[in-house]
């Protein structure tokens, strides 16, 4: 199988990788990342939730390019309308699923910055997932006043003071 495709035979009828997929996950490709739009004719569900303009205006945010940005409070109090705010292992899984480098508690860091710029399929995954090269906050805090973000243009992860605007994307409840 080609890691940049996923191909199904025709008399493929497999209930129960069906319900994996359905899930996001399925016996014959653990790693398995499916395209939006197959996503959504399958009916399957994505883990990450895009904040609606709503949800974020209601709740502190303001909406920049279609998505939704925040102070860190804030963010916290727009994903527990539908979800949770991911931690920042989850948003570092992001850049590393997608064959970035992970930048967090490392040296050389601009080097790897560099290195995941320059990687044009890392660059085209994160942003199949729905995230935009800025900053996205998550859940982990890193001290009193700052909390981890992630930003996918460079993969690099880093503490933000909480009263700074950063992108929302959350997690379904349960996942």
């Amino acid at each position: 199988m080609n890691d940049s495709y996923l191909e199904f035979d025709e008399d493929w009828d497999d209930a129960y990788d069906l319900q994996n997929l359905k899930k996001g996950k399925s016996s014959f490709n653990e790693g398995i990342a499916l395209p939006r739009s197959i996503m959504k004719r399958l009916g399957i569900k994505s883990k990450w939730i895009d904040v609606t303009p709503s949800i974020c205006r209601d709740n502190g945010g303001k909406m920049s390019d279609g998505v939704c940005k925040a102070k860190w409070s804030d963010a916290e109090r727009i994903c527990r309308a539908s979800g949770r705010l991911p931690t920042i292992n989850e948003l570092e899984k992001v850049v590393t699923n997608c064959g970035g480098v992970s930048t967090k508690n490392k040296r050389n860091r601009s080097e790897l910055w560099d290195k995941n710029r320059a990687n044009q399929s890392y660059q085209k995954c994160y942003k199949s997932k729905g995230f935009s090269s800025s900053y996205y906050w998550s859940s982990s805090t890193y001290d009193s006043n700052s909390a981890w973000i992630v930003g996918f243009y460079d993969g690099y992860l880093l503490d933000n003071y909480k009263y700074y605007y950063s992108f929302v994307r959350c997690v379904r409840a349960g996942e």
